[in-house]
């Protein structure tokens, strides 16, 4: 007898803190072999890097509600302050300001919609933007950013909120982000270790062919097996979920890659000193759940 969804999501959210507790006893452990000091202390910090990452996209999930409203919420605003300050247009001027007023608004109708409701989030934005652009002072050159905010971040977030409203949402946004996670960490983890051809020196300088193909190949298989298992998908669906997480995170990687080289900035504007903004950390994830959400509705319920 399977168990219920709720169950599963807690189990899910023990695991991960036990591998955490898992990774800090490594740590500590390891400050007692080693004698580097600076070294010990840059492992502590990745560690804190990391558990803070993973809880605040694990949590809100977790939690839902209102929680994830204010996470989302607080994340679509600050990606679109971050393309902004790309373009370095950090002001706040009526499309500044619609563009804000507009993703609210937009959160907000898919979080207490029990339908897919971002037809409806996608279209009253459009509109605020639309008439804010007439208003006196509304400069032309930001029109094409403000709606550029439209695919990042807000249709990601949108499509988060979409899934995360069905029965399976916990499940579903954990499957993808784990994909995402397990291809990075092994394509850096390969192509460390065996990385010597640079296929992307213009967009990535520091993927190597090694590490691309390596971290598809495992992040593939796992993911497969965790849609047979995890989500009861079939073979084939599982195979089509994971192709379409791993291709749309990998379009994420490389159109965030060139919009920022085309801008001549390695990063978005930093969260902290180990990683840069909020749309560098979550760059492949959320090109990947709208894939995933395009691909649940059309394939996986009919």
């Amino acid at each position: 007898m399977p168990y219920p969804v709720e169950n599963t999501d807690t189990q899910i959210m023990l695991i991960v803190a036990g591998l955490f507790l898992i990774g800090a006893i490594v740590i500590a452990f390891a400050s007692f072999r080693l004698k580097d000091k600076a070294t010990i202390k840059e492992l502590w910090n990745l560690y804190a890097v990391e558990f803070a990452l993973v809880s605040m996209v694990l949590i809100p999930i977790y939690l839902g509600g209102a929680i994830l409203f204010l996470a989302t919420l607080l994340l679509t605003l600050r990606g679109l302050w971050e393309l902004y300050r790309v373009y370095n247009k950090p002001g706040f001027g009526p499309l500044q300001w619609a563009s804000y007023i507009a993703a609210t608004i937009a959160i907000s109708i898919v979080s207490i919609s029990s339908e897919p409701a971002i037809d409806a989030a996608l279209l009253s934005m459009i509109f605020i933007i639309f008439s804010a652009s007439l208003l006196p002072g509304a400069k032309d050159d930001l029109l094409p950013i403000t709606f550029m905010g439209l695919a990042l971040p807000v249709l990601p977030l949108l499509s988060l909120l979409a899934l995360a409203n069905t029965n399976q949402g916990f499940l579903l946004l954990f499957y993808i982000y784990l994909v995402v996670e397990l291809n990075d960490s092994f394509a850096y983890l390969i192509g460390k270790i065996f990385g010597k051809h640079r296929p992307f020196p213009y967009l990535s300088p520091r993927k190597s062919t090694e590490g691309l193909l390596g971290g598809l190949v495992i992040s593939g298989i796992i993911g497969i097996i965790l849609g047979i298992y995890l989500l009861e998908l079939s073979f084939m669906m599982a195979t089509g979920a994971t192709i379409v997480i791993l291709l749309a995170g990998l379009l994420g990687d490389f159109a965030t890659s060139a919009l920022k080289r085309k801008r001549g900035v390695k990063d978005f504007p930093a969260i902290h000193g180990f990683h840069g903004g909020a749309l560098d950390i979550h760059d492949a994830y959320l090109f990947a759940v709208p894939g995933f959400y395009v691909y649940y509705w059309s394939i996986i319920l009919n």
